[in-house]
Formats: structure tokens, sequence, C-alpha cells
């Protein structure tokens, strides 16, 4: 979906090139991302480090969160500034 989604620049200009937005995509959130869909059964192993795998992973999987809860944080603040100088 990330791949379809126009994305605005700086001075709040719609950029709707495939190219520009894949690039972007690629060069921010993309590796969060395909670390947020990896299945933990593939990771989690049945030596004796599993539970120290699964601390780490459940870390790991805050992490990912906060960082999206900052960048809709972001995307709401950008949202007020357009819809503020449309005003």
């Amino acid at each position: 979906m990330n791949f379809c989604s126009a994305i605005q620049d700086e001075t709040f200009a719609v950029i709707d090139d495939h190219r520009k937005i894949v690039s972007s995509y690629l060069r921010g959130w993309f590796i969060i991302d395909v670390v947020a869909i990896f299945p933990l059964e593939l990771i989690i192993s049945s030596n004796a480090n599993s539970l120290i795998r699964v601390a780490r992973i459940g870390k790991l999987y805050k992490l990912i969160k906060i960082t999206r809860l900052v960048r809709l944080v972001k995307i709401i603040k950008s949202q007020g500034k357009v819809l503020n100088k449309l005003n």
C-alpha cells in the first residue's frame, strides 16, 4: 500500500511519481515494515536461548510500535499545517 500512496514533500506539494514514492519508502520505513511482518516462528528456536530471543523480540516489537506512533503523530501535525495554510 505504501508503494502506491502519494506523498508530500517539505513544501506540502503532492508527489505522485511512482519512482519517487518507491525510493522514499525504501529509504524510510521499508526495513521497519519488513521486520514487523516477519514471522516469529522462524526466529524462535528450541534451544536454551529461545527465552532470551523472545524477550528481545518483544522489545523490538514495542520499538516498532513506538516508531509507528511517532510517524502517525507527524502525519497528523503535517495535516494540521496543511489545513491552516488552506484557511
